[in-house]
């Protein structure tokens, strides 16, 4: 299905694509794609490979973020009918199957063209758009006590940007028409 605002994570050799808006509705689409390895012409990788349909997400999401902590897919924020999400959805790869939302915590902020980041076995979550303005706040999820808590802030809101966990701290990227580079956001993992 094409759609805009989907997101994509990939983990024991498949990629998980959930989410995103058709042109009509935003979606509670979830599907894997595992590629073919096997075919080593260059110019075919994008037409080998499986699709497969998923149990869909329990809400409709765009302009989530996507990522695997441990043995499970994170959808995170995001938004849907003009509404910004906090709410969290959590995939169980092993059991195929999505977690009862009610067993995690939301964000402690609305937020949807977010940047996230898996490290040091916890999930950080940065900037994004509260509906209103571009946002600086930082927030971190820990599994380990189920909740999440307030990280440094940016120096500046921002939405629609990627960030990474590398050599025990995140970056957030800076992508303007005249310059692109990375930015260490001031804070160890």
């Amino acid at each position: 299905m094409a759609r805009t605002g989907l997101s994509a994570t990939a983990c024991g050799g498949r990629i998980f694509v959930l989410g995103g808006h058709d042109g009509e509705t935003t979606t509670k689409t979830f599907e894997t794609f595992t590629p073919n390895t096997d075919d080593k012409t260059p110019d075919a990788w994008c037409d080998r490979g499986e699709w497969c349909e998923m149990p869909h997400m329990l809400a409709r999401r765009a302009y989530l973020s996507a990522d695997v902590l441990g043995k499970q897919v994170f959808a995170v924020g995001g938004s849907a009918d003009g509404r910004m999400l906090n709410t969290v959805e959590v995939f169980d790869i092993k059991q195929n199957c999505w977690a009862h939302w009610f067993t995690m915590p939301p964000m402690q902020t609305k937020r949807t063209l977010h940047g996230s980041a898996v490290g040091d076995g916890k999930l950080f979550i940065c900037g994004g758009c509260d509906g209103i303005r571009d946002m600086a706040t930082c927030e971190c999820y820990d599994p380990g006590s189920n909740s999440w808590e307030w990280k440094d802030r940016m120096e500046v809101g921002r939405s629609d940007l990627a960030v990474a966990a590398a050599g025990g701290s995140l970056y957030r990227s800076v992508v303007k028409t005249v310059y692109k580079r990375m930015v260490r956001v001031r804070m160890p993992l």
